[in-house]
């Protein structure tokens, strides 16, 4: 095999969901399966792009300083677009209306989700969400 069929060799990784029916994030996740426009599997990675690529690529250490801060232009450029589409369609002008003290709030926000992330640092108790099957009202579905 030569080199150039070695680095275009693809791996194959599997991602299996499973959430309660009653939560918001099996509402997102039968969202992204219907959704018309677009397979599971480009909306899956162009918000992972968006959201993680940039860190990602530095984490690897296999892209130079002017590549990182490129993918970290694309990625913000596609997080604000999606945050005007929100604005548009949820009606949240008043969060464009007071961009700086929103982004501020937004912000906070963000870190409070990066923290959830980690399994060590516990939810709010608002923001948690049973993780654990107890054997009923679970989807079963792959998204793939």
């Amino acid at each position: 095999m030569d080199e150039l069929s070695k680095t275009r060799r693809r791996e194959t990784m599997e991602l299996r969901i499973q959430r309660e029916r009653s939560s918001p994030d099996y509402e997102l996740l039968r969202f992204v399966k219907d959704y018309p426009l677009a397979t599971t599997k480009e909306m899956v990675i162009e918000a992972l792009r968006a959201f993680w690529l940039p860190l990602a690529c530095q984490k690897s250490g296999r892209y130079d300083r002017e590549q990182i801060r490129e993918l970290g232009r694309q990625a913000i450029s596609c997080l604000q677009g999606q945050i005007e589409h929100l604005i548009k369609v949820l009606e949240l002008s008043d969060l464009k209306d007071n961009r700086k003290s929103d982004l501020a709030s937004l912000t906070r926000a963000g870190a409070a989700t990066q923290l959830s992330l980690n399994s060590s640092v516990p939810l709010p108790p608002t923001q948690s969400f049973n993780r654990t099957n107890t054997g009923t009202d679970y989807d079963t579905d792959q998204f793939d």
